[in-house]
């Protein structure tokens, strides 16, 4: 079992255990308009987080449950403060498709971030059994904390908006680290709906959401959105001719888009690559290596940021 970022091709069966899973009540247009939304919100870089946990099966990877999370703009964030509800991922793709979409671009992500203004909504958690204490299930569950972390540390989040739980132990887990549980009577649907307000004397001391980056320093590269993409591409484990496949570009635009990167990183600051020998005969290997281990520490460095506000 691993998690990993989603790809485009990975879309028809998150949609498909999506529909399976039962919680998700929505029309037959918003099911059918679902995989080109998620395709052009890809595209544009919208998700805060789209993660699929796949394990082996027949010789490929099969998705056993996915996790999507988006920002959301301040007038959707005020009314639901001031009026939670239920199905809420399927609310925000409602309105998108009618041409009110409460998700934040890329640019007002970066803006929101740079202020640390950001509120964030999971939209979608879902898993192939609903039984909190089912193997599989509790293996996706420990690769939880992990998750969270590469798909949100190094944002500067002001709340956690809302985040739906169907499993009474995982509602308690919420609980005891410090979401407030909106109780609403007139919804029949099993589950809970939860809120972390911003104030960080309501956490607890369990790991999930005290490792939420409230404040953290701004980015200090400014990778290109190309390079970023290729950084999280090699977090993920993917080699570079997988990259270029997958981006579809040329495996020498790979080889070269790392070497800008190690210059980048070289000019603003030295010392992180110069600890790898220069007589080592896989130098790119490890300074590759060398860097995604800070990179994995300094996530702010993947994430939108405007520059004009540092």
């Amino acid at each position: 079992m691993l998690f990993r970022n989603v790809k485009p091709s990975d879309l028809d069966e998150c949609i498909a255990l999506l529909r399976s899973d039962g919680g998700c009540q929505a029309g037959d247009n918003i099911w059918e308009a679902l995989p080109e939304l998620w395709l052009q919100m890809l595209a544009d870089e919208q998700f805060a987080s789209f993660q699929v946990f796949v394990e082996p099966e027949d010789g490929r990877e099969k998705i056993v449950a996915f996790r999507s999370s988006v920002f959301l703009n301040e007038a959707f964030a005020r009314a639901y403060r001031q009026h939670p509800f239920r199905q809420t991922g399927m609310a925000i793709w409602r309105q998108t498709l009618n041409g009110e979409s409460p998700v934040l671009t890329r640019r007002e992500i970066a803006r929101a971030n740079s202020l640390s203004r950001l509120s964030l909504g999971v939209t979608h958690w879902v898993t192939r059994h609903r039984d909190p204490r089912h193997p599989e299930t509790m293996n996706i569950l420990a690769l939880v904390p992990a998750a969270w972390q590469r798909g949100h540390g190094g944002y500067r989040l002001y709340e956690v908006l809302f985040y739906e739980m169907f499993y009474p132990e995982a509602a308690a887990i919420m609980s005891n680290i410090g979401y407030k549980h909106y109780k609403l009577a007139t919804d029949t649907t099993p589950g809970a709906v939860f809120y972390w307000p911003h104030d960080s004397s309501a956490l607890g001391s369990a790991a999930l959401v005290p490792a939420i980056s409230i404040a953290c320093p701004a980015p200090r590269f400014f990778f290109t959105p190309a390079q970023k993409r290729l950084i999280s591409a090699a977090l993920d484990g993917l080699r570079d001719r997988e990259i270029a496949a997958n981006f579809g570009i040329r495996y020498d635009t790979i080889r070269q888009s790392w070497l800008a990167i190690y210059k980048r990183v070289d000019d603003v600051s030295p010392g992180i690559l110069s600890s790898v020998p220069s007589s080592d005969g896989r130098r790119g290997d490890e300074k590759r290596r060398v860097l995604l281990e800070y990179i994995r520490q300094h996530l702010e460095e993947l994430r939108p940021f405007d520059p004009k506000l540092v």
